[in-house]
């Protein structure tokens, strides 16, 4: 929830921008409005469903009783999980700004047709890239946590 009100500004800073160049209805959506409402709406269900999450993240942990025998193995992968969740969450939103970003970029570029403009700038090659990067590696973290949780026990010698 920190993160999407302290990101409010940064997206509302865009909207000038979108304005002034006459921009399509979606990217609005896309740059000011998904980002924030996605991750507040991530937020919301953190806090108001913690048991029904956690109870669907680690099967069999309800019960006192149960909870003496939990693995701490199922812990873990529960642990990576959750980055990995967290992970995808930020790749969302910033692939969203990545799209508002390259459409006001473009529509600046094509209406001040003064000097040739390059087709994407090193740094917004560079964050796009990081967001690719950090959704695939969400995606390899979320379903190979067994495995990576295993390895480590491998490595560790237990």
């Amino acid at each position: 929830m920190f993160y999407a009100i302290t990101l409010v500004p940064s997206y509302l800073a865009v909207v000038p921008a979108l304005i002034k160049e006459s921009a399509p209805w979606w990217t609005y959506l896309a740059g000011v409005v998904a980002p924030i409402v996605f991750f507040l709406g991530v937020a919301l269900a953190l806090l108001l469903l913690p048991g029904t999450i956690t109870n669907a993240v680690i099967p069999g942990g309800g019960g006192a009783a149960e909870n003496s025998s939990l693995d701490m193995a199922r812990v873990e992968e529960a642990a990576v999980a959750l980055l990995a969740i967290y992970l995808f969450f930020r790749g969302v939103s910033d692939a969203g700004y990545w799209i508002a970003r390259l459409k006001v970029y473009y529509l600046m570029v094509d209406s001040r047709s003064l000097l040739p403009a390059p087709a994407l700038m090193p740094g917004d090659f560079a964050g796009i890239a990081a967001t690719g990067l950090q959704l695939i590696l969400a995606i390899v973290l979320f379903f190979g946590a067994r495995g990576l949780v295993g390895l480590k026990n491998r490595l560790r010698g237990r």
